[in-house]
């Protein structure tokens, strides 16, 4: 069984502590919070300074699922211009707080990576 969360927050900067403080809540007790926290912190940052949903009238999406005694935190953005300018070749890596995996969600439409 999962249990979804998900909020929309405007484009704009001072909605990052907004998000950062939606995970937070809901996060709350789990060894993992601040680690969540700042991840989100920093996409939701880069989402607004350097995707369309920084434009005026754009948006960022924050999603947090519960399922099988994990927790997904997505943050989703509006797209930029251009495709990524590299990418790296690993597909798993296991990150200091604990991640045991990351992934790229290819939209249509965009270009390939490098």
């Amino acid at each position: 069984m999962s249990t979804k969360w998900s909020r929309a927050f405007p484009g704009l900067l001072e909605q990052v502590p907004e998000a950062r403080y939606f995970v937070a809540a809901l996060l709350q007790g789990w060894s993992g919070v601040d680690d969540a926290q700042l991840v989100v912190g920093e996409l939701a940052a880069n989402a607004v300074k350097h995707t369309r949903s920084g434009a005026p009238g754009g948006s960022f999406h924050v999603t947090v699922v519960f399922r099988d005694g994990r927790v997904r935190v997505v943050v989703a953005d509006q797209g930029g211009g251009g495709g990524p300018r590299s990418a790296p070749s690993a597909t798993r890596t296991r990150a200091a707080g604990g991640s045991s995996s990351w992934s790229g969600i290819p939209r249509s439409g965009a270009p390939p990576c490098p």
